[in-house]
This record gives C-alpha cells, structure tokens and sequence, in this order.
C-alpha cells in the first residue's frame, strides 16, 4: 500500500496531533531550500517514513524518527544520526507551511541536544529529569527545611507554604523537572538551608 505524497493541510493536521500523541516522520533535505520533504504518519513506522522521504526527496541528506509538540515547540527524536542543523531546516520548512514554531532536537534518549536545539535554554538541556525517588527525598529535604524556616519566621509560611504547593501541582501533572526547578527556586528565594 503506497503512502501518498504529503500536503501542507496533511502536516500541519499531524502537527495539531502530534501535540496529544507522538507521530512519525521523515524529513529530507532538497538540493535548494524549498525542495526538502517531510512526510509524517500517525501509526507507520519511522523506517517506513524515512523510505517515503528518501523516494520524495532530492538528497540522501535524511532524518527520521518521533516527532511531538508542546505548545510551541516541536521536538524531533531522531532515530539516525541527522544532518548537522535540522532543526533549523524543520523550522524553515513549517514556516513556508505557515506555522510559527520552534523546533528542538532531541537525541534517542530523549535529552535534549544543545547544539542542536534552536533556541534552547542550555540551563535545561544539561540537568537531569528527577526520577519518583528523587523528586521525593528532594521534596522531604526542601519540606523539611521549610518547617524549620517557618518555626524561626512565622511570617513567611503562607508564602513558603504556597511555593511548595505549586512545586507539588507541577509533580503532579508530571512535569518533574519543573518541579525540581520550583523546589530549587524556593530554596534560593527563602534562603533554606
């Protein structure tokens, strides 16, 4: 069963949905900048994409792989090595689509590659997603902490108290580096020890 040629509607649809699931894609590289091509699916393989890309396109210049969304940002996990700045070529390709978005690269890890990153904040690239147990004994040493601040200055434990509390809702909704990076904030602001 052949894959028809992409469209711009078809993409831009598979962006929208990339953004509650992960899709597959493929993207080659044109001999002009208006020639590259990217071809997504929700349920094919990302093999099968890199196939399709490499009959649509010009160059043997390919990345394939997952591709998801938040918010703004597109994040591709290549499953090969990807031509060097493909993010930046991503990033042309859904402009001339009409979508305004950054695009990041992640490695097969999913962490994300700094120098691959268009307009990446380096400080988060580099630290490390808390695992449960790490999240939990970093939560007890900051709560701790917090009690014993509260205990010497009674006056800042609402403050104190509702900081920790959007740390945990940031836990939660499973944004873990987040909220180590609340848990850190608070503890810089408050001066915990």
């Amino acid at each position: 069963m052949a894959i028809p040629p992409p469209d711009a509607d078809d993409i831009r649809a598979l962006i929208a949905l990339s953004r509650q699931r992960i899709v597959s894609f493929g993207f080659c590289l044109g001999k002009r900048p208006g020639t590259a091509v990217m071809v997504m699916h929700r349920d094919r393989d990302a093999s099968v994409m890199a196939r399709k890309a490499r009959q649509l396109g010009e160059t043997p210049r390919l990345a394939f792989g997952f591709l998801s969304t938040r918010g703004r940002v597109v994040t591709l996990t290549c499953e090969n090595t990807p031509p060097p700045r493909i993010a930046k070529h991503v990033k042309k390709f859904l402009m001339g689509l009409g979508l305004k978005v950054k695009v990041t690269l992640a490695a097969q890890g999913s962490a994300e590659a700094p120098d691959e990153a268009d307009e990446a904040d380096p400080a988060e690239t580099t630290k490390p997603v808390p695992r449960d147990g790490d999240w939990a004994k970093l939560r007890e040493a900051v709560e701790s902490a917090a009690r014993r601040t509260i205990e010497e200055t009674p006056a800042i434990g609402d403050k104190l108290t509702a900081a920790l509390a959007i740390a945990d809702r940031k836990a939660r909704s499973g944004d873990r580096r987040g909220a180590a990076r609340a848990l850190r904030q608070i503890v810089q602001a408050f001066g915990l020890n």
